[in-house]
């Protein structure tokens, strides 16, 4: 054989012998990639540690709230603050809502009394100087429907913990003086809502300040039902002709919507509004789940813009990963629990623990 022949041989065995390694690279690969995907589907579809009953405190979530509560009185809501508008007033509120939650699960009389202490911690909290600064300007009610809502439904959160000691006289007439001005505000409404600053609506606030008072009417002698149903009415008529939802932001002084549904703010509606109207919840949220609910890789992560749309974050959805928004992916938890679609309140559950530690 000839030194060239030999060449021809060699080069040619190493070019089969590379071709079979790259092979084999490749499938190692994609057995690894479908491996994970199995892996990742699994731990997707089984029901997370300490969330396989209904209607229990999670084993991790007495010390995530520990923690967080430690932050929290260190001065992270200042820094929260920095990060969004309403930074520092979310933060403590949806800690004091976390307790609450606790409170109204655990069969534990000293958990209970811990919940009750927590949320007067944050009730107290804002009111200060802290609590109050972004909301110094008042609307149809003192502080804005963002403020004097959230707080409102907070404080009936504390008076459905039901206190061993009682509620003080100074939170029942809280309750029932907030409730009121909210109440003789929205019947005032041509529109139906409140304003959370001047000229700017959400109706998200809304919805929160409504609970509120459907909350004070199971506490209490019922009374503001027919705000409820005059927002209810009000709102069926003005969905957006789009998608059938909501709008993400409106007038409150002409009803017109400035800002078409996002998903921001649809999380934070669907996991109240079934306490106003549940057939009314239920069209929503299939809605919902329809347009802003992707299935990918056995993961349901939440768009911002409904599916087929496009657009960019901004500071009430923090930053977008190919339109996915993380921040309504979370918050969709309490919104899939509330509409009773435990399928992708579990999925995601499973992937922050996979993924968030």
């Amino acid at each position: 054989m000839s030194k060239n022949s030999t060449q021809v041989v060699t080069k040619s065995g190493s070019a089969a012998f590379a071709k079979a390694i790259f092979r084999f690279a490749v499938l190692a690969a994609a057995s690894i990639f479908a491996i994970c995907l199995v892996w990742l589907n699994v731990r997707l579809y089984a029901v997370p540690k300490g969330s396989a009953e209904r209607g229990v405190v999670a084993e991790d979530a007495l010390d995530q709230l520990a923690c967080i509560g430690r932050r929290l009185r260190a001065g992270e809501g200042a820094d929260m603050q920095m990060i969004f508008p309403e930074g520092w007033f979310f933060s403590h509120a949806l800690y004091g809502f976390a307790w609450v939650n606790v409170g109204l699960r655990t069969p534990d009389p000293a958990l209970k009394q811990r919940a009750v202490d927590e949320v007067r911690w944050v009730l107290q909290r804002m009111d200060t100087p802290d609590g109050l600064e972004f909301f110094m300007a008042d609307t149809q009610v003192e502080h804005g429907v963002f403020y004097l809502g959230w707080k409102n439904r907070l404080l009936g959160g504390l008076l459905a913990l039901k206190p061993e000691s009682g509620p003080t006289p100074g939170e029942i007439e809280s309750f029932h003086r907030m409730s009121a001005e909210l109440a003789e505000a929205f019947r005032a409404t041509p529109t139906r809502h409140l304003d959370a600053y001047p000229g700017q609506s959400w109706p998200c606030d809304n919805v929160m300040a409504l609970s509120s008072l459907r909350l004070h009417d199971e506490l209490f002698d019922p009374q503001f039902g027919d705000v409820i149903e005059s927002w209810l009415a009000y709102t069926r008529d003005h969905l957006d002709p789009q998608t059938g939802l909501m709008p993400h932001m409106i007038d409150g002084r002409t009803g017109a919507a400035l800002i078409r549904p996002r998903a921001s703010t649809q999380v934070y509606m669907h996991a109240v509004l079934p306490e106003l109207d549940a057939g009314f919840a239920r069209e929503q949220y299939a809605r919902f789940r329809e347009l802003y609910v992707q299935d990918w890789l056995g993961f349901l992560p939440v768009r911002e813009y409904p599916i087929g749309s496009s657009g960019s974050g901004d500071v009430d959805t923090g930053p977008l990963v190919f339109g996915l928004s993380p921040s309504a992916t979370v918050v969709s938890i309490a919104a899939a629990r509330a509409n009773g679609d435990f399928e992708l309140a579990d999925r995601t559950v499973r992937c922050t623990v996979d993924f968030g530690g």
